[in-house]
């Protein structure tokens, strides 16, 4: 299976789309700026699932270690914050939003 998309400490590695499926060749963007350049020219698959499980998961430790509660729904809520801060970043980058 062909990795498309990794987020490293270095950047995305992204497979160049446009050259499939003649050439694999994969892209380092190192900023959000050359996350935004390739979706403009035409690379359209940018996956952010494993950035969203690691921030519910800090989000969730940290309201679990904030506090004595015991109902899952209001500790897990720090989760839901945490990945509402992707999400928008994302898409602010995504869409060209500043």
């Amino acid at each position: 299976m062909i990795k498309t998309v990794e987020w490293t400490d270095e950047g995305v590695r992204m497979i160049d789309q446009r050259l499939l499926p003649n050439e694999e060749k994969y892209l380092m963007l190192r900023s959000y700026e050359e996350v935004a350049e390739a979706i403009d020219a035409g690379i359209s698959v940018v996956h952010i699932n494993t950035e969203l499980r690691i921030a519910y998961k800090k989000g969730v430790k940290k309201g679990i270690m904030s506090s004595d509660e015991l109902a899952p729904y209001k500790f897990m809520a720090e989760g839901v914050e945490e990945m509402k801060k992707i999400v928008t970043a994302k898409l602010k980058v995504f869409n060209k939003i500043s």
